[in-house]
């Protein structure tokens, strides 16, 4: 018996350990806080283009790219609306400091890149939260895609 409880104490350890961060929120998984550190590294504003035009541009989108564009649409849409403390402190810094770059079509791009994440043909993070529970992250991307508009 004590065998079995040590072998489910430590598979139970490492699913937890390998679990990441995962949430309906733009900034609750491990690829949008990646992508949140390359970001502040960046000395252009030009670099969130690179997230939609990887997911726009892609006939299948992965579960990373979809996380980068979704994070990197929060950023749009906070140049847009003048509203930074949606965002992670780092990343609110380095936005203000980069607003005087934004321009129109990025918030129209952001729409599309979201847009295209949440289609479960086209995007292994829909897939992902249709397996699950998808009612709270699509009730996120209505809200952020209402920022973008």
């Amino acid at each position: 018996m004590r065998l079995v409880a040590g072998f489910l104490l430590m598979l139970l350890a490492s699913c937890q350990a390998q679990a990441g961060a995962w949430g309906h929120g733009a900034f609750e998984n491990d690829a949008a806080m990646d992508w949140v550190d390359e970001l502040t590294q960046s000395k252009h504003a030009s670099v969130l283009l690179q997230s939609f035009n990887n997911v726009v541009r892609s006939h299948y989108v992965e579960l990373d790219y979809c996380g980068q564009a979704i994070a990197s649409a929060e950023v749009i849409a906070a140049f847009k609306t003048g509203d930074f403390q949606t965002l992670p402190a780092e990343l609110s810094a380095w936005a203000r400091a980069h607003n005087a770059e934004y321009e129109p079509e990025m918030a129209k791009l952001a729409f599309a890149a979201v847009a295209k994440c949440q289609q479960v043909q086209q995007s292994e993070i829909a897939q992902l939260w249709h397996e699950a529970d998808a009612s709270g992250w699509l009730l996120s991307l209505a809200e952020l895609q209402k920022k973008l508009q």
